[in-house]
């Protein structure tokens, strides 16, 4: 989580270590790999797949979880107000991004995966904790 420094590495000829100088680093990804649920990424509307490579900006949020949330329900469990995840000591943060590319990885098993690229497009904000 956050931004990569802008320090680049650069060897010299002749000489055990490498020199650092200053440079400009590049946008960050974020990768995540999630069980893969066909039904829920398929190219309709109201499906996650169409989102994938739209070119759009979109919010997410990152919860390092110190504890389950509180909530009787999913929805109220991992819900941004009180009662969810803000009611516990948790750290959220939040970013702009892109999702760039979903890889499918298949698997002789019941249980397959996938990998979800998200670039991202802003400063990040937090960590919040409550």
């Amino acid at each position: 989580m956050g931004v990569p420094p802008n320090i680049v590495n650069v060897p010299n000829y002749g000489s055990k270590t490498s020199r650092q100088i200053q440079g400009q680093s590049d946008s960050p990804s974020f990768e995540v790999t999630l069980n893969f649920v066909p039904l829920h990424w398929q190219d309709a509307a109201t499906y996650l797949g169409e989102l994938v490579g739209d070119g759009k900006l979109w919010a997410f949020r990152f919860t390092l979880l110190n504890s389950e949330p509180t909530g009787s329900t999913f929805a109220t469990k991992y819900a941004s107000t009180a009662g969810g995840v803000g009611t516990v000591q948790n750290s959220q943060y939040y970013w702009g991004g892109k999702l760039e590319a979903l890889q499918v990885n298949p698997q002789l098993t019941d249980s397959n995966t996938a990998v979800i690229t998200i670039s991202i497009q802003t400063d990040f904000l937090g960590a919040y904790t409550s």
